[in-house]
């Protein structure tokens, strides 16, 4: 079998990515495409017809159309290869949806800007969106900003510094068509508003108590009710900044271990034995935390500005989980 794709590019360019999610690969012993599971890896095959060109943007454009946005594997690519092979799409095909698409893609995440061609796009150039819909959410159409350089619609959730994409499932999809949040709001007007109440404060105080339970930490009533007031707090839907993390952090932490910026130092998630260390998680390296963060708030910022431009749930569970 031949790899495609994603797959392709980061074997063919040596490309120190993570391990892809879901290969993909040129198959003679299926007539159609094929997906199944291979020790946690989706493994998609995909018969002869499927072949793209054999260079670097025949299966750009593949990976596009079948696999959505790996912006990983992107960025590394374009820092690799520099912009030549995109230009040259660009160039051959000025109209062309993937040319474009690439186009956008390599000047949003480089920051360096490629050639438009002679033969500029006219206003009966259809706009293509930024991200296939169809394979991953993003932002609804109607409310995302257009770029008129590459009539691209930049329905991308987030910024370069932070945009993790979701993969859209049939069982996501079928979790965002039962529309949690209205009819959760309307099993909660049948109740007496300060029945309601009640139970709110009583999951609040359950939180906190777990929260600081992850911490090893028994807090005083009067520190945990201030942990409770600040998660209520999240209703206001009041502006992320580093001084509202901070204050969040610092809320929860033993007074010894309060911070005043983000994290500065390399950490992990794990159990320490003493004479060693089972760990789960290393989180962001202390260099990086910062344009992460900067994206993160970027990016609540984006979709505060556009209400209901991407399913709310979605949305939370593309929380980077970082610790800071």
């Amino acid at each position: 079998m031949q790899l495609l794709g994603y797959a392709y590019l980061a074997d063919q360019f040596k490309l120190p990515a993570l391990p892809l999610a879901r290969a993909c690969y040129l198959s003679d012993a299926v007539p159609n495409r094929r997906i199944r599971d291979q020790g946690g890896q989706k493994v998609e095959e995909f018969g002869p017809t499927y072949a793209p060109d054999p260079t670097m943007f025949g299966h750009l454009r593949f990976a596009l159309r079948y696999e959505g946005l790996n912006l990983e594997v992107l960025s590394l690519l374009f820092e690799r290869v520099g912009p030549e092979d995109i230009q040259a799409a660009l160039n051959l095909e000025p109209t062309g949806a993937a040319p474009r698409r690439l186009a956008f893609i390599y000047e949003w995440l480089t920051g360096r800007e490629l050639e438009v061609p002679t033969r500029r796009l006219t206003g009966k150039t259809r706009f293509v969106p930024a991200l296939d819909e169809s394979l991953q959410y993003g932002l609804k159409l109607g409310m995302s900003p257009r770029n008129d350089r590459y009539r691209v619609i930049d329905n991308l959730p987030g910024t370069r510094d932070f945009c993790p994409l979701v993969t859209r499932t049939p069982y996501l999809e079928s979790m965002v068509q039962k529309n949690l949040k209205d009819r959760t709001r309307a099993t909660l007007e049948k109740y007496d508003p300060r029945l309601v109440i009640r139970a709110a404060n009583f999951l609040y105080l359950t939180e906190t108590h777990s929260s600081f339970e992850v911490e090893r930490v028994k807090p005083t009533a009067t520190r945990a009710q201030r942990f409770a007031d600040l998660l209520r707090e999240a209703e206001v839907g009041a502006s992320l900044s580093e001084e509202r993390f901070v204050e969040l952090q610092n809320a929860v932490v033993d007074p010894r271990s309060m911070e005043a910026s983000y994290r500065l130092e390399q950490n992990w998630l794990g159990i320490d034995f003493g004479h060693r260390k089972s760990v789960d998680y290393v989180p962001s390296r202390p260099e990086d935390v910062r344009s992460l963060m900067n994206g993160l708030v970027a990016m609540a910022e984006r979709l505060r500005a556009r209400p209901g431009s991407i399913d709310a749930i979605v949305a939370a569970s593309a929380d980077p989980a970082l610790e800071n």
